[in-house]
């Protein structure tokens, strides 16, 4: 059970990290897309 937790908490660490990147991308896209 604790095993479980700790492996959550890495995978929602990662899953977060992912999406910051990805919305990073998309603005960009965005900007560029803009000007």
């Amino acid at each position: 059970q604790q095993r479980n937790e700790k492996i959550n908490r890495k995978l929602a660490g990662h899953k977060s990290t992912a999406t910051k990147i990805y919305n990073q991308k998309i603005k960009q896209l965005l900007n560029t897309k803009g000007s």
